[in-house]
C-alpha cells in the first residue's frame, strides 16, 4: 500500500497528461475535418457556378434549345471539366427541356426543388443520391431566357473534390491510433513504474530488516553488558549485607558499598544513554526556532560537559553571532561533536571549536589531533550503529545527522588516518 500511494501521484500526472493529449488531438481531428469538408463544399460549388454562368452565357447566344440540345455533352467531354455526372435544363412545370443524356430530353420530372431556384432568384444546392446509389452534389442555378426563368440543374461527382476530406479522414485515423498507443504506453509505464515502487519498497523492507538486525544485535550487545555489571555488583553486594565481618567493620562496609554502587548507577546512565539515543533517532523531530548568541550556547555545551580528561580545549568564537535556529536541538549537535572529539583525542589532546558568519550560513567547526579515520571509516561515519569505540551505540553522528537536517543545514567530516579530524556544521543564519 505505502508503494501504491507514493506512485499516485505520478499516475495521475500521466493519467492527466493522455487525458489532455487526447482532447487536444480530438479538437485538432474535429477541426481538421470540419475544415477539409468545408473546402470540398466550398470546391463543388465554385464549379458548379463557373459551369452554370458558362452555360447560360452559351444559351442566351441562340434562342433555339433545338440548336443547343449538345452543348451539354460538349461540356461534359471538355477535358478541362471533370467531375460532371449530368447536366439538365427544366422549365417550371418541370420538362427537361434539354439534357446531357438526349435520351432524357423531353422527359417531365416531378421535383419540388426545382421551383427553389427559381422562386429564390439564387442557386441552390444540396447533395442527392443517383439511381446507383452514388452521392452527387447538385446545384439549381436559375437562367433567364427571353421572358422565361429555367432552372438549369448541374450535378457533380463529390469524389473528386473529397480528396482532402479523405485525407483528414486518414489524418484522424493516424491520430486515433497515436492516442491508442499513447494510452498504452502510459499504462505501461504505469505499471512499470508500480513495478519499480514495489521493488524499491521490497529494497527498502529488507533494508530496514538489516537496520534491525544491527540495531538488535548491538542492543543485545550494549544491554547485556550493563545489565550484567547490574546483576553481578548487585549479587556481590547481597552477598557482602549477609557477610558477619561486614557488622564488625561498618567502615570498610560501607566504602565497598559505595564503589560498587557507583559502578552501578554508571551502567545504569549507559542503558538510560542508549535510551536517549534510540528514542531520539526513531522520533520525529520537532523545530521551535528562537534568536541567540551562538557564543554563549558553546560555553553552555562546554561548561555542562565539564572536564574532558587532559584534553586542552580552546574557542574561537567571535561576540555577537546571532543566530535563530533551535536552540535545544544545536546544543545538543555542538555536545556530540565535542564529546566524539574529546574520545577521539589522545592523552594531552587538543581541541579546537570556531566558528564564522559567511554569506547568511553560519559555519561551525570542531577539530581535534585524535587518530582520525581513513576514507572508508569516514564515509561510513554517519551511518546508524556504525562506531569504532568499545563502547557506544554508533548512532551519535547519525542523530547529530538527522538534527542538522531538520535545522536546514549539513554537516561534513574531513579527516585522515593519524591527521586527526574536523567536522563543520553549516546552518542557516536565521531558520
Amino acid at each position: 500500500m505505502p508503494a501504491l500511494r507514493s506512485n499516485a501521484k505520478p499516475r495521475t500526472y500521466i493519467i492527466l497528461l493522455c487525458a489532455i493529449a487526447t482532447f487536444v488531438s480530438l479538437v485538432s481531428a474535429y477541426f481538421t475535418y470540419t475544415n477539409a469538408r468545408s473546402s470540398a463544399e466550398d470546391s463543388l460549388k465554385l464549379q458548379a457556378l463557373g459551369i452554370g454562368v458558362s452555360i447560360e452565357a452559351a444559351l442566351k447566344d441562340g434562342h433555339d434549345f433545338a440548336l443547343k440540345k449538345n452543348i451539354f455533352s460538349e461540356v461534359i467531354a471538355d477535358e478541362s471539366r471533370t467531375g460532371i455526372a449530368y447536366i439538365a435544363l427544366y422549365d417550371n412545370k418541370g420538362t427537361t427541356l434539354a439534357h446531357s443524356n438526349e435520351r432524357l430530353a423531353g422527359r417531365i420530372v416531378v421535383d419540388n426543388t426545382l421551383a427553389e431556384a427559381i422562386l429564390s432568384g439564387k442557386p441552390f444546392f444540396r447533395h442527392s443520391a443517383l439511381a446507383t446509389g452514388e452521392e452527387v452534389f447538385i446545384m439549381d442555378f436559375p437562367v433567364h431566357i427571353k421572358m422565361d426563368i429555367l432552372t438549369l440543374r448541374i450535378a457533380l461527382h463529390t469524389y473528386p473534390a473529397e480528396a482532402a476530406v479523405r485525407q483528414a479522414n486518414l489524418q484522424i485515423v493516424g491520430i486515433a491510433g497515436i492516442i491508442i498507443a499513447l494510452w498504452i504506453a502510459g499504462f505501461l509505464f504505469i505499471k512499470a513504474a508500480e513495478r519499480s515502487e514495489r521493488l524499491e519498497a521490497d529494497l527498502r523492507q529488507k533494508e530496514r530488516l538489516a537496520m534491525l538486525g544491527e540495531m538488535a544485535s548491538v542492543l543485545a550487545h550494549e544491554i547485556r553488558n550493563p545489565l550484567g555489571s547490574i546483576k553481578g555488583f548487585a549479587q556481590y553486594l547481597l552477598e557482602e549485607a549477609e557477610n558477619p565481618g561486614n557488622r564488625e567493620n561498618p567502615e570498610h562496609y560501607r566504602g565497598i558499598l559505595k564503589e560498587q554502587l557507583g559502578i552501578v548507577v554508571d551502567e545504569s546512565g549507559r542503558l538510560e544513554k542508549l535510551t536517549e539515543d534510540l528514542l531520539l533517532y526513531a522520533r520525529p523531530v520537532e523545530v521551535r526556532p528562537e534568536e541567540f548568541d551562538l557564543r554563549s550556547l558553546v560555553d553552555e555545551a562546554v561548561r555542562a560537559m565539564g572536564k574532558t580528561g587532559n584534553t586542552d580545549l580552546s574557542l574561537s568564537i567571535p561576540e555577537g553571532i546571532r543566530i535563530t535556529t533551535d536552540r535545544d536541538k544545536l546544543r545538543q549537535i555542538i555536545s556530540n561533536l565535542i564529546q566524539n572529539a574529546a574520545d577521539a583525542a589522545s592523552d594531552n589532546g587538543v581541541l579546537n571549536i570556531s566558528a564564522k558568519l559567511s554569506g547568511g550560513k553560519i559555519l561551525v567547526s570542531v577539530k581535534d589531533n585524535g587518530q582520525g579515520m581513513d576514507s572508508e571509516t569516514a564515509s561510513k561515519a554517519f551511518e546508524p550503529f556504525f562506531t569504532t569505540k568499545t563502547k557506544g551505540t554508533g548512532l551519535g553522528l547519525t542523530i547529530v545527522r538527522k538534527l542538522t537536517t531538520a535545522l536546514s543545514g549539513s554537516i561534513t567530516i574531513e579527516s585522515k588516518a593519524d591527521s586527526g579530524a574536523v567536522v563543520t556544521l553549516e546552518l542557516p543564519e536565521k531558520l
